[in-house]
């Protein structure tokens, strides 16, 4: 019995390790070049801050007036894989707060209040929002796109350059 591969078998094993080594490497570009040591990806997922300054990220959370600009409270996807959920907010009072250049992918903000809060530049994609209170925000260049915006009061909010649910873009009130 002859245990040496043949050079077509070798030659069939050296293209398939190339095409492996090919596609980590295109996935390692595709997430900005971090690869992990060794082959292969960091695919740990990145957890949500447990709180951002005095403020629980949580469902019925109390933060008005909070500051989490800048925050990712947003879900995370390497290619098809998803290794992070979006913060669940449901009921949130997070009036006043600066979510200014805040991600939030994902996240749910079910009933939520969001009176008088700035979201200049936030990103809300494929969050659920069912209720919530947008009252007086400043959603200038907020982007809702694909968000479930049902019943979303939205009285005397600032839209300006914002990505509604429906993709169109609003400009009421915009000074």
């Amino acid at each position: 019995m002859n245990l040496r591969p043949s050079l077509r078998q070798t030659r069939s094993t050296m293209l398939i390790l190339a095409a492996l080594l090919l596609s980590v490497g295109l996935a390692a570009f595709a997430c900005g070049g971090r690869a992990s040591k060794g082959v292969g990806l960091n695919l740990t997922p990145t957890p949500l801050p447990a709180s951002i300054g005095d403020c629980r990220i949580a469902r019925d959370t109390k933060c008005p007036g909070a500051d989490l600009s800048g925050a990712d409270l947003g879900e995370t996807w390497v290619g098809r894989d998803k290794i992070r959920d979006g913060a669940d907010l449901k009921g949130a009072n997070l009036e006043g707060a600066n979510l200014s250049n805040t991600k939030m992918l994902g996240i749910h903000l079910e009933g939520a209040s969001l009176k008088n809060a700035n979201l200049t530049n936030a990103y809300f994609v494929s969050s659920y929002l069912y209720q919530a209170d947008l009252t007086g925000a400043n959603l200038t260049a907020a982007d809702f796109s694909d968000a479930d915006v049902d019943e979303v009061k939205t009285d005397g909010a600032i839209f300006c350059n914002t990505k509604w649910s429906d993709r169109a873009v609003r400009n009421d009130n915009c000074p």
